[in-house]
């Protein structure tokens, strides 16, 4: 498992390395970061958990006015079952590569759609106080996501469905907000 995670950020310094040093878009600057992306996810698939929070952090590089690639890592927690003191808690981590395509290469408000491929885990833990019982379990699955947005500045707004390749793992809808640092539209 860790050379699999070790090869992929070697193929990913290596990819922006290569298009740094031959790419250039002239309208937007190069590197744009999404310091924090939070929002409101709603999963199916698992039993009785349906709706939780979200939260990434991305980073991407502009390789033309209408075209950049990224990676995304982030996470999402469900709580469900809640009956007096016991409960469900579901912990789903996603770290992929995102390619988008915009619309427009003029103005600082553009929508967009996008794609990622990446490695997801789901951490199931069952809490039940009056048996002190605790019963944990980890799942693992590639996953793809199609995304949508628009982008209003440095305000980024998407939507995103993480589509696993484990069925024993919930699929996810994410609406989320993300303030962008460092990057943007540059007035010729």
């Amino acid at each position: 498992m860790k050379k699999i995670i070790k090869l992929n950020f070697i193929v990913l310094f290596l990819s922006f390395a290569s298009i740094s040093l031959f790419s250039q878009a002239p309208s937007y600057t190069d590197w744009e970061w999404d310091a924090i992306r939070i929002g409101y996810s709603n999963v199916n698939g698992l039993s009785n958990s349906d709706s939780g929070f979200t939260f990434a952090m991305g980073v991407r590089f502009n390789v033309k006015d209408k075209l950049s690639i990224g990676y995304t890592q982030g996470f999402s927690g469900y709580v469900s079952n809640i009956i007096s003191d016991d409960f469900d808690f579901d912990f789903i981590t996603n770290n992929s590569l995102n390619v988008d395509k915009y619309f427009s290469s003029s103005s600082a408000k553009r929508a967009f759609v996008g794609l990622g491929v990446g490695y997801n885990t789901q951490t199931r833990t069952v809490i039940r106080d009056e048996e002190g019982e605790q019963i944990g379990r980890t799942e693992r699955s590639v996953g793809i996501s199609p995304r949508l947005g628009y982008e209003l500045g440095h305000v980024r707004i998407m939507a995103d469905y993480n589509y696993t390749l484990n069925e024993n793992m919930g699929n996810s809808l994410n609406l989320t907000m993300a303030a962008t640092l460092w990057g943007g539209y540059q007035k010729k």
